[in-house]
Parts: C-alpha cells; structure tokens; sequence
C-alpha cells in the first residue's frame, strides 16, 4: 500500500463532489420549502473545508516544487540533479507529472462508481412494504 496526501485520492475526491453538489439539491429542497438556514451553513462550513483542503494540496506542491528546485533537484524525471537551465523545463514536466495524477483518481473514482451500480441493477431487491 501506497501512503499518499490526504484528500487525494477517490475518497477524497468523491467527497469533494458530493460537496459540491450540496447547494444544487439545497436549490430544489428551497424551492420545496424544506430547507433552513441551518442547513445552509452546514453547506457553507463543507465549502469552506473543501477550500482549506484545495489550498493545503496547492500549498503542498508549491512548496514541494520549490524546495526541490532550491536544492537542484527536479521531479519526475527521477529525483535526478539538473543544471539551472533545464530548471523550467522540468517545472512544466512536473505539472503534467500532477495533472496525470489527478486524472488517474477522477478515472477511478468513476470506475468504482458504474461498478456500483452495476452491481445495483444486477443484484438489485425488491422492497418489502414497511410494518405500519
């Protein structure tokens, strides 16, 4: 097993997802009447950690990037020492290096989710009326 950052991988993207989708559903329970101002801070709270979260993964590859950069060393080809001409080049290979990460968690994630409801159709149960 493979120990990562936090936040990102499929549990932490589908969370970010659902969050997301939060004030859409909020919109319609609205319109019904059924929502609260409780119940829109909640979504606001969720926001604002999903913005902490983002920022912390944004603060994490700058930082990341700039110590190795500091220290002559360029990711990912390696971890191996590059002369300062070649530093920009190695910057940009760096940002695909993360953009392939991420799409490889959203790629998952999806893969996990039509799995499921796969699942769901197949194996899907007939409800039992409840005992009034």
């Amino acid at each position: 097993m493979v120990v990562g950052l936090p936040g990102t991988g499929i549990g932490g993207l589908y969370y970010m997802i659902m969050i997301a989708l939060m004030p859409v559903r909020e919109s319609w329970l609205t319109i019904r009447g059924e929502s609260s101002l409780a119940r829109w801070r909640f979504i606001g709270v969720q926001w604002s950690m999903v913005a902490g979260i983002l920022a912390c993964l944004w603060l994490t590859m700058v930082g990341t990037k700039t110590l190795l950069f500091s220290m002559g060393i360029e990711m990912p080809k390696a971890l191996v020492r590059m002369k300062q001409a070649h530093a920009a080049a190695a910057m940009e290979e760096t940002g695909a290096f993360i953009a392939s990460a991420a799409w490889a968690s959203t790629l998952n994630l999806l893969a996990c989710v039509l799995v499921v409801q796969m699942l769901a159709i197949v194996f899907r149960r007939e409800r039992k009326p409840r005992a009034a």
